[in-house]
């Protein structure tokens, strides 16, 4: 993998991805990822964009290796492979690119380099020779591709129509193969995107069309209209003859991301039901993604209420946006730089999220959580979570400091006024139901009516007093949770709430951002503390209540590990 200075074998990309990592035929993700990770700790982005990019593209190109199944891609029946073998590297590709097609009459022409021949002809002149041409070799097509642009300027077609139909000529050749997906990788078709993927999908009939075609996809569900694209890819999927699901499922997880803002809503329905439906065929990344597109998904149907909002608002919705529809490294920076700036503002991100806003914004956090942490991945930006013991003792210390500064005896006051009417309800209560057994007695006994029993007075004091608890037992069973319960209930919540509003939730607010704690590790401290009884004041009991409804705190939390 290292040459002889200790630094990696640039020379072998992007050709040799499998030699650069230093990697064999029978590799899997595991070493792929700990390959990569190694270089791009290195080579950081910041300081090596143009090293970080190679390394970038050659995982992407092993990682595609994997994802659509190497033993179907290194099958030479299966159609033009993604990779050239050691072999076909021994004569560079610009041998094939500048290489002299062969003369009409060969016996009597003498092989001229081509760079030789276009210094006295013209360009259309060797153009028009090949396109003639009965029998053309794997060069004609490359010179045929390479000749198009000068001779077609304006037919954008031209040079994929000449690579297309060398790969249908010459359905092993890998370097055609590698020339096609860098050209739907890197050029843009314009209105002559749908026409391209209708020809590589008429030529390319197995899983590579996935994998070729990704690119290209990703510009036509953002340039085209959604029933549009819907139409095209139905047209190309009828094309295939020869696909498993598990590349399909693997195409439709990484173009959703674009096609949930620009695709129609049954397609997108549809398309979700397909994946989870062959759920268990996607590898570990590919239901992440899965997991991170379902994310994006939710927060679709709420992005209206971050859309026009506030700045900080609007800043979380373009970062969410860009994620999906930037390629991938451009996606990642935007997020990391997005959070940098709600870092710097963590306070107008704070008010920009009140906690009593009826709107959920719990889909908006997740996903930006999801797409952050994808980001960190794609970087390779380790990011390493909090000891739980720190987390546990900061979070006990900090409801110290609060319980010391809170006025406690505002809920000893409600707490005593709750005990007073809950007395007073059974009192009444009870009085109520004994007035009127005493006046049956009254009644009993001056009508001279026979009692079933040998003593009727003790029957009816018994009568009386058997009236009574079943009365109290009734109200403290029943009617006091649906009075006195409830009503100092509601009075303690809201008194809970102004305190939250006016000091609890400032005070989390800095903890956070001294900590930079997600805000779950809290939220599951601040539990535990509650079921454990180790806090009984109703500090620790609101706190905890309170923080599972405020994302705005979520969302601090989230940005303050970017904090300078």
């Amino acid at each position: 993998m290292m040459n002889e200075r200790g630094e990696p074998r640039w020379e072998l990309l992007p050709h040799d991805p499998l030699g650069f990592f230093g990697l064999t035929g029978s590799f899997d993700r595991k070493a792929l990822k700990q390959r990569y990770t190694e270089l791009i700790r290195r080579y950081k982005p910041e300081k090596y964009p143009d090293e970080f990019q190679k390394i970038r593209a050659a995982f992407d190109q092993l990682d595609a290796w994997l994802r659509l199944g190497r033993e179907q891609q290194a099958d030479p029946a299966a159609g033009p492979g993604l990779f050239m073998e050691q072999d076909d590297l021994q004569e560079p590709i610009d041998h094939f690119i500048c290489a002299l097609p062969a003369p009409l009459q060969p016996e009597q022409e003498r092989v001229l380099h081509l760079a030789t021949r276009l210094e006295s002809e013209e360009p259309s002149q060797l153009y028009q020779e090949l396109e003639h041409r009965q029998r053309k070799s794997v060069q004609d097509y490359y010179a045929l591709a390479v000749l198009s642009d000068l001779v077609e300027p304006g037919n954008r077609l031209a040079f994929p129509r000449w690579v297309l139909e060398g790969i249908k000529a010459f359905p092993q050749d890998r370097a055609l193969a590698a020339l096609l997906s860098e050209t739907l990788r890197q050029t843009d078709f314009g209105d002559d995107n749908a026409a391209v993927l209708l020809q590589v999908s008429q030529v390319i009939t197995t899983d590579q069309f996935y994998y070729y075609t990704e690119p290209l996809w990703r510009r036509v569900i953002k340039r085209e209209p959604g029933a549009d694209f819907v139409a095209v890819l139905a047209q190309c999927e009828q094309n295939l003859r020869d696909h498993q699901i598990e590349a399909r499922v693997a195409f439709y997880v990484r173009i959703l991301r674009v096609a949930l803002w620009h695709a129609p809503d049954p397609w997108i329905t549809k398309s979700t039901a397909y994946m989870k439906e062959h759920h268990d065929q996607l590898s570990d990344e590919l239901e992440y993604e899965m997991e991170l597109n379902l994310q994006l998904a939710r927060y679709r149907g709420v992005a209206h209420l971050f859309r026009d909002g506030s700045p900080e608002r609007e800043s979380i919705d373009g970062c969410i946006r860009a994620y999906c529809e930037l390629e991938e490294e451009q996606a990642a920076e935007h997020v990391l730089r997005t959070q940098l700036a709600l870092a710097a503002e963590r306070r107008s991100l704070l008010d920009a999220l009140p906690f009593d806003e009826v709107k959920d914004h719990s889909a908006a956090y997740e996903a930006l959580r999801w797409i952050t942490h994808a980001s960190h991945v794609r970087l390779g930006i380790d990011w390493t979570p909090p000891d739980r013991d720190a987390v546990w003792n900061d979070t006990i210390r900090f409801m110290k400091a609060v319980n010391s500064q809170e006025d406690h005896n505002t809920w000893q006051l409600l707490a005593l006024l709750k005990h007073i009417l809950d007395f007073g309800m059974l009192f009444f209560l009870a009085v109520g139901v004994a007035i009127p057994a005493a006046l049956m007695i009254v009644l009993v006994a001056t009508r001279g009516l026979r009692l079933p029993a040998e003593n009727p007075d003790v029957f009816l004091i018994l009568s009386l007093v058997a009236a009574i608890i079943c009365t109290s037992v009734l109200y403290l069973a029943v009617l006091r949770k649906r009075t006195t319960t409830r009503w100092f209930g509601m009075w303690e919540e809201r008194i809970a709430r102004r305190k939250y509003r006016r000091r609890w939730r400032i005070q989390v607010f800095w903890f956070l951002c001294r900590t930079q704690y997600p805000l779950e590790d809290v939220r599951s401290t601040l539990s535990t503390i509650e079921q454990q009884s180790l806090g009984s004041s109703k500090t620790v009991t609101w706190l905890s209540r309170f923080l599972k409804q405020d994302f705005g705190l979520a969302f601090c939390a989230l940005a303050s590990r970017y904090q300078c």
